[in-house]
């Protein structure tokens, strides 16, 4: 009996308490709404679903201010520093840098010849090593999961925050953000192409595609995306667009025939188009083995090579350089001159080949032996007769390129073929100087370094200097293989 009694008096006061608890809610939920303007009625709505939700559903979070120089903290450099396009002597950068103490990232532009970050900005996300970056003389962009950001390039200042279909797949299409005559094209990974107002980010047009996203180019100053035929015979055309208002600006669909097995195709939405030297596209179908090219100011293509029917070739494989295109991927290096006539100037079945520079004294391949244990080595060639003129052996097994990190970078700079490579015993990086034609050793240096077990994330060579992302972004002299400057 006194339990029961006692319980009874419990849920009295327990009932009490929460009614008043009840009624308390309800008169604060009447007041905020009352303040913004809105009734119970449009809060009964918007929970049945019959209401405009007066947000995005996705909330897009304020960001603090840029601000001049760098922010403290322990500090990363992801990827490799983007040039800008600036008449300095050495070109300014863009940099993407993880702030571990703020467990942020940030994109930072920096100055090579003042030696010091000009601005940085607000933090962003979490992201930075899939942001898509592109720029205009005004404004940079960056495109991070559903979101398209437009930043001041004079101050870093966020200037407007746009919204996404979808995120861009930068390991499929890395070329799917494109700033051009005043507008901003982000293609993403449902097939919708978007297009904003580089200035406001007004959303000027969209469309969808047929397919999933693989690739954006420009040419003639439109916007050129390779799509699949509405006849779902699975062949694709270049379709052209007035980056302005979406305006069709025509569409192209080559077929090739091969003049040695009669074979024909059309291209399919997944080959590559490649931009090459003024302004040409060239457009490689798989299926046929076949290289087209498209001139600018003209909608017909030239069939300009058929390649050999084995051979399947990555976009990788191409390079445009002295006059050239080599193309590598297997045991051999293809050049094909300007009048499409291809030819086999390298080849060694137990390495496969791929050229990664080229100028018209020497071609730089990258050889990997695939015959008995695994080497990367790097050869120097003579571009036209394909002599090989010294082979230089990597401690470092993988090669830095636009995708992924590496251990070993090298290029044709104004004094010989600069090579650089990571070194675990001792733990540094090894710098050098070699003649382009006896690959002879010109000079060397070995460069201390704040994480020397680091990969290289990314390597930007430009007339002086050789712009290395390894954690810190290192600044080294061509000439004579100096750190002149680091950050942070």
């Amino acid at each position: 009996m006194a339990t029961q009694h006692r319980g009874t008096n419990r849920g009295g006061c327990l009932f009490g308490l929460g009614f008043g608890m009840l009624v308390g809610l309800c008169v604060g939920i009447s007041a905020t709404l009352g303040l913004t303007g809105l009734d119970s009625q449009y809060l009964l709505d918007r929970v049945r679903g019959n209401a405009p939700a007066l947000v995005a559903a996705t909330a897009v979070p304020t960001p603090l201010s840029a601000i001049s120089g760098a922010s403290a903290g322990r500090r990363l450099v992801w990827d490799a520093a983007i040039p800008l396009d600036s008449d300095t002597r050495e070109p300014e950068l863009l940099l993407i840098s993880r702030n571990h103490d703020r467990n942020s990232d940030t994109i930072l532009r920096f100055s090579p010849d003042q030696r010091q970050v000009i601005w940085e900005s607000a933090p962003i996300d979490e992201n930075g090593s899939s942001w898509r970056v592109a720029y205009d003389d005004e404004r940079v962009f960056v495109a991070t999961e559903l979101r398209l950001l437009a930043l001041s390039r004079a101050d870093g200042s966020l200037l407007w925050d746009a919204q996404l279909s979808d995120s861009i797949q930068t390991s499929i299409c890395r070329d799917c953000l494109l700033a051009l005559n005043g507008t901003i094209a982000a293609y993403s990974q449902d097939g919708v192409l978007q297009v904003f107002a580089g200035a406001d980010g007004t959303p000027l047009w969209s469309r969808r595609m047929r397919v999933a996203a693989r690739q954006l180019v420009r040419f003639d100053d439109l916007i050129g995306i390779p799509d699949s035929l509405p006849d779902e015979s699975g062949a694709a055309a270049l379709y052209l667009f007035e980056p302005e208002d979406g305006t069709p600006a025509g569409e192209i669909a080559p077929l090739c025939v091969r003049p040695d097995t009669g074979w024909e195709d059309r291209p399919h939405y997944f080959d590559q188009v490649m931009p090459g030297p003024d302004g040409m596209l060239y457009w490689y179908l798989d299926s046929a083995r076949c290289l087209v090219r498209l001139a600018p100011g003209e909608r017909e293509v030239t069939i300009w090579a058929g390649l050999p029917e084995d051979r399947y070739i990555d976009d990788e494989d191409f390079l445009f350089a002295a006059g050239a295109l080599f193309i590598g991927g297997e045991s051999e290096i293809l050049a094909i001159t300007a009048d499409g006539t291809v030819r086999t100037i390298l080849a060694d079945e137990d390495y496969e080949l791929t050229p990664i520079s080229a100028s018209n004294d020497v071609l730089l391949v990258e050889a990997r032996r695939t015959r008995g244990s695994s080497r990367s080595e790097l050869w120097l060639v003579d571009p036209v007769s394909g002599e090989r003129r010294g082979a230089i052996p990597f401690q470092a097994d993988t090669r830095v390129n636009a995708d992924t990190s590496g251990d070993w970078a090298a290029a044709i700079v104004d004094g010989g073929v600069a090579v650089v490579e990571t070194q675990e015993e001792p733990e540094q990086l090894y710098y050098r100087l070699l003649d382009p034609a006896t690959s002879d050793l010109l000079m060397e240096k070995t460069l201390p370094t704040e994480n020397a077990t680091a990969l290289i994330r990314g390597a930007v060579w430009t007339r002086e200097s050789l712009f290395l992302s390894a954690d810190e972004l290192y600044t080294i002299a061509l000439n004579d293989g100096t750190i002149r400057y680091r950050w942070p």
